[in-house]
Formats: C-alpha cells, structure tokens, sequence
C-alpha cells in the first residue's frame, strides 16, 4: 500500500465547488455526478472529455442516488425529488412535515437492500436535532435513528451484514449490525474515532474492494483509508484544501477515487492559502490493486 506522500491527487480543471459534496458514479452514462450544496445546483463529469454540465435545482441539493429503474433522487431541504440526467425539471416526491426550520437533509444513500437512507443535520452544526431515515420502495419514512447532529457519510460492509455511519459530531464512524430484509439496524460498536486535536473530523466516505473505508476528514486536508474492523489507519491522501468533503470512486473499473471539496465558510486569509479550495480531484488507485463497487440503487416504485 503506497504511503501518504505517493498518492497523487490531481485537481480537475473544473469550476470550484463551493460545497461540493455527494460525489456518485453514473455506469450507464460513464460520467460523474456530484452537487454543489450552497450553489443548488448538480454538476456532471464526462471524464473522457473533460466536459460539465450544471443543472440549476429548486433548492438546495445535498446528494443525489441512482433509482434501479433508472433517473435519480435527489434529496434537498425537507423534500426528494426525482431527476433525470440531462433535464432542469426537479418533480417533487417526498417531504417530510413537521422538520425544524434550521434542520435540512444531509448525505444518504441507497443500501444493499434497495431502500434509501437519508439523514438530517441542525444547519447550525451545534444540536443533536438531526435523524437519520429509511424511505422504503413505495416512499414511505421511517425515522432509524434519532439525536444525530450532523448526519454525514454511511455506507455497507462487503457483505451487507454491518451499515456504517457518520455523525461529525462526535468524530466516529459507527457499525450497526443490519437486517437487509427488514431494513433494521441492530447492535451499534465504534468502528473508527477521530481523537480531538486530529485532522479534521469525518464527513463523506466510500468503501473499497477491500472492505476498507475511505473517509473525508473536513477540516484536515486528506481522505484517509480506514480499517473498520479494527479502527486503525491503514494510509492517507493529502490534499491541497482545507476541507474535502466526500469521495466515491468512479471511471470503467472503478479505479479513480474522486473528491469533493468546500471553499464554503473559509476566511480570506484561509482562501489564500488554500486556492484549490472547491476543486474536484481525481486519484488513481490501479497501482495499488484498488477499486470501489457499483453504487447501490433506490429500487422505487413506480
């Protein structure tokens, strides 16, 4: 495994972020997708051609999951709605009543089991007013978890039996024992924590054919690979900005590991040092027998 000062992330000669976030690998069309939060808007990557596409939303975007009959859900403030690549046509389908208005949707995914999890964070980052929910196939909600401050990055074990999960607030990523068929979690362990005084706290994360995880530390300028049946650190990618956000990986095989970034919130002083703030970039991890797996779909009913 290449040590933390041989990866080499290359930023993309894209426009800045300025909170991207929510990176997702379309295999029909081999492009990436990804939102810019604050800007409400989702951007497309066509990597072979360098060319972007941006696609204004109604509202805030916080991430966007592929639906397994095709199109895509994109979470915003307090409501889903559906998308296709290529269209400035947002159709609401779901919103939740009754959320604080300080209180929005965050990260989410689809799972093994072909549900959609989503969670909510308090948009002042400081009370735990968050959830974290699973809409089931007919969009019906359920709340899996509640207390949560800032819901942030989760994904699932090879295996489908353990769902991991980030609330940045109190710097771990946690395990939950999971039911695919029910859709339940079970029995919670501390997979990973980031001590305070280290770098950054965790936000997004992928998982790679490994099982291993690959998490963006916001606020230390790298995404790490973690180990999260024993919690250790396994190596790092170093990165010219403050705040990378998430990752996914994403081309034919599954070998280049994209990453958000933020410029969102920073200083002028802290834009000076860190003018790559907002970019995209792309590592290769061929060399290291590295790749991830296909985006789990939201199997909807139509």
């Amino acid at each position: 495994m290449k040590n933390a000062d041989e990866w080499e992330p290359v930023a993309l000669a894209l426009p800045p972020s300025s909170l991207g976030e929510g990176p997702c690998w379309d295999e029909g069309t081999g492009t990436l997708l990804w939102i810019d939060i604050t800007s409400a808007k989702v951007c497309r990557l066509d990597p072979g051609s360098g060319k972007v596409e941006s696609y204004p939303a109604p509202e805030w975007i916080s991430t966007i999951v592929p639906c397994a009959g095709g199109g895509w859900i994109a979470a915003a403030y307090h409501s889903l709605y559906r998308w296709e690549p290529g269209s400035s046509v947002f159709e609401e389908c779901l919103r939740l009543d009754g959320l604080p208005a300080h209180v929005r949707f965050n990260d989410g995914k689809a799972g093994p089991d072909g549900r959609l999890w989503f969670g909510t964070m308090d948009m002042n980052g400081s009370l735990p007013l968050g959830s974290l929910y699973r809409i089931d196939r007919d969009l019906s909600v359920f709340e899996a978890l509640r207390g949560v401050t800032c819901s942030n990055g989760l994904d699932w074990s090879l295996d489908g039996r353990e769902m991991y999960y980030i609330d940045s607030a109190v710097r771990e990523v946690r395990a939950y024992a999971f039911d695919d068929k029910q859709g339940e979690l079970g029995e919670r362990r501390t997979a990973i924590r980031l001590e305070e005084g280290t770098n950054g706290v965790p936000d997004g994360m992928t998982l790679d054919s490994e099982g291993m995880l690959w998490i963006a530390q916001w606020g230390g300028s790298r995404v790490a690979r973690w180990n999260p049946a024993g919690g250790s650190l396994l190596t790092e990618v170093r990165l010219p900005v403050l705040q990378p956000s998430s990752c996914a990986f994403g081309g034919e095989r599954l070998q280049t590991l994209y990453i958000t970034s933020a410029s969102d919130g920073l200083q002028a002083a802290e834009l000076n040092a860190y003018p790559r703030s907002g970019a995209l970039f792309a590592v290769d991890t061929s060399a290291a027998g590295l790749s991830g797996r296909r985006p789990y779909s939201f199997d909807m009913a139509y």
